[in-house]
């Protein structure tokens, strides 16, 4: 009788044995295509901080562009004598 149950049972345990290894073979592909994807995000990211760092510097050129440009104008206004009234 015990190996009548024995019979029966070592096929469904094999099974699952099968079961299991498909299992851990598909998590170990997982990790693999999630860590490449984790390092595409940080590297699109590092990217992206650096165009942000490049923009930054660009803005406060130009602001600076605009602000000497501002001072040239008042300075031109005054001499020609069309001054507005100082707005600061």
């Amino acid at each position: 009788m015990a190996d009548n149950i024995e019979d029966a049972i070592m096929p469904i345990l094999r099974r699952i044995q099968g079961d299991i290894a498909e299992i851990k073979a598909s998590q170990t592909s997982m990790k693999r295509e999630l860590r490449t994807e984790i390092g595409s995000v940080r590297t699109e990211l590092g990217l992206m901080q650096q165009q942000l760092v490049t923009l930054n510097g660009s803005l406060f050129h130009q602001r600076s562009e605009f602000t000497r440009l501002e001072d040239r104008i008042a300075r031109l206004e005054v001499h020609v004598g069309i001054e507005d009234s100082p707005q600061h």
